[in-house]
């Protein structure tokens, strides 16, 4: 991991010293891609940006931001600019692989698997395409099981008769179907790069959790002990809680959240790319922030 990182940033350091010389050089797409991967997206996005306008032809440099842009979970831009690499350059296996993964991350999985298994049978040997086909079964199977599992009904009030009096019946309030802390773990669940994820109430108690990694607890409790490490050594350093980590652990990403009162913990799989993995689980974690907001979260499982 730090000789990767290292790598990078000498890889950095050569295009930017590049283009500073030239600024109308090419290399701008290889800086961005490499900002991209360091997790600079708003970085990465302007350069790819800058670059573009004086190259608008240059499809290799759309490619990336088309990476760009999926990793930032502008999945509809990203699609676009797929479409224009491919227009310049061609439906490349890397532009379909590109394209099938933005399908995946957009809720098309099946769409995406069709397409993937066509550029397997082209070669087989590509380590991505089958990478993208395990995230794409697993999203299907994920999305067959939730539709499977029975949810309540809305609960509706039913209206009194009118009696009479001064003024017009009023109708009877529409109670809102909460969302509950096992919708909010199946929607984790079904995240694409997501193997794992739990929440936990303020007492440490688990309300929901699924799986797909041995050593669940042994997870938990890492990520538990982990974030209250680095808490205390904010807190030492007078900077106060720290209430979010993201990490990553051998090809594993572990990610814990304290919101309104719940912990939870996310872990991503080998395939999971670092800020895809962040901004996916970050929609998720915002709608169920919505619902605590406007009364509409019931934290039971």
């Amino acid at each position: 991991m730090i000789s990767s990182q290292l790598e990078l940033q000498d890889r950095i350091s050569k295009c930017e010293k590049i283009l500073s010389t030239n600024p109308g050089s090419q290399i701008f797409a290889a800086l961005a891609d490499a900002y991209r991967k360091r997790g600079d997206l708003d970085l990465a996005f302007q350069v790819c940006q800058k670059g573009l306008k004086t190259h608008p032809d240059y499809g290799s440099a759309h490619l990336v931001m088309a990476k760009i842009n999926l990793d930032k979970g502008m999945y509809d831009w990203a699609e676009a600019e797929v479409v224009r690499s491919a227009q310049l350059t061609g439906n490349t296996q890397m532009v379909e692989a590109l394209r099938a993964e933005i399908m995946i991350y957009k809720g098309e999985p099946e769409a995406a698997l069709s397409q993937l298994q066509k550029l397997h049978r082209q070669d087989a040997q590509n380590t991505q395409v089958k990478e993208l086909i395990s995230v794409a079964n697993r999203a299907i199977a994920e999305r067959l099981k939730m539709s499977r599992s029975p949810v309540a009904a809305p609960q509706v009030s039913p209206a009194k008769p009118f009696s009479g009096g001064l003024g017009a019946p009023k109708s009877a309030p529409v109670q809102r179907r909460s969302l509950s802390t096992r919708e909010v773990i199946e929607k984790l669940s079904s995240t694409p790069g997501v193997v794992g994820c739990v929440a936990q109430n303020a007492e440490g108690e688990t309300i929901a959790e699924m799986w797909r990694l041995e050593n669940s607890v042994e997870w938990i409790r890492t990520a538990n002990e982990s974030l209250a490490c680095v808490s205390s050594a904010a807190r030492q350093a007078g900077l106060g809680d720290v209430t979010s980590m993201f990490a990553e652990a051998g090809r594993l990403l572990l990610l814990v959240v304290d919101l309104f009162g719940m912990r939870f913990v996310v872990c991503g799989g080998p395939e999971a790319n670092p800020s895809r993995f962040r901004a996916a689980v970050g929609h998720v974690l915002a709608e169920y922030e919505g619902a605590v907001r406007r009364g509409e979260f019931a934290r039971i499982a």
